[in-house]
């Protein structure tokens, strides 16, 4: 549990993910989320969402790097994390749907209907 922790207050450092940011996100006060990232004692129910919400803001960081995205509330933050994983499962696809329209291409497949 301790490394987990530790792990994600090295995500909120290297992102330099800003402590409002997931104090918005969680509802938790931003004093609560500066004494998380300072290793003190907090409620582990804190603990936990700071964890998942900086979790969920990791992935919605590599997948929508360019783009300046504001997470308000936890509404939001849950929003572009759906958002996320949609756009990361298109972008899986998308070269396996070239792949399949080429092979049809090449072999003259026309799809089949009753």
């Amino acid at each position: 549990m301790f490394e987990d922790r530790n792990s994600t207050i090295d995500t909120i450092n290297r992102l330099d993910i800003p402590k409002v940011f997931v104090s918005k996100a969680t509802a938790i006060d931003t004093r609560k989320v500066s004494d998380f990232v300072k290793r003190r004692a907090l409620p582990e129910s804190d603990v936990a969402r700071i964890k998942s919400a900086v979790e969920q803001l990791e992935f919605i960081w590599t997948v929508f790097a360019p783009y300046k995205i504001f997470f308000d509330s936890p509404e939001l933050l849950e929003s572009a994390y759906e958002s996320a994983k949609e756009t990361k499962r298109n972008r899986e696809l998308a070269p396996m749907d070239r792949a399949l329209e080429e092979l049809k291409k090449a072999f003259s497949v026309t799809s089949f209907s009753s």
